[in-house]
């Protein structure tokens, strides 16, 4: 059965195609990843790390393609550059674990969540409930 695309409901959508695309041209083609990099080696705690960082570029990202992406696709435009700073962090050498991945993007969202003006505190007890090795398993 072939699924019916609906406009604007997925990653298909043109301002999230193109706010992907001026990520990758910062990331990879004005060299911030190099920087990325440096930042990830300089940090002490790599889940913090990779979450302040993936969650700055994704803020710039949004503010750079003038708050076109849909709020329904931000966390998805927020994973795939959580991705490819994991990615960088690899290439990089650092020893990122799935879990870190996973608590890196909790971090994100409940920051994201927070700074629009929801109490976290429900969402944050109902994530602590998960259990860790489930990341590692599935990786």
């Amino acid at each position: 059965m072939i699924k019916k695309q609906i406009p604007g409901s997925n990653e298909t959508n043109p301002d999230f195609l193109r706010a992907m695309k001026y990520a990758m041209t910062v990331l990879y083609e004005q060299n911030a990843a190099k920087d990325i990099a440096n930042q990830l080696h300089a940090g002490k705690d790599v889940v913090d790390s990779l979450s302040n960082i993936a969650y700055e570029i994704t803020s710039t990202v949004d503010e750079r393609t003038d708050g076109k992406v849909p709020r329904d696709l931000i966390a998805l435009l927020a994973m795939a550059i959580l991705k490819e700073v994991l990615d960088i962090a690899q290439a990089a050498h650092l020893p990122v674990k799935p879990v870190d991945a996973a608590n890196a993007f909790k971090m994100m969202l409940l920051r994201y969540l927070g700074e629009n003006g929801v109490d976290t505190s429900k969402l944050q007890q109902a994530m602590d409930q998960v259990d860790p090795s489930v990341f590692t398993k599935e990786a």
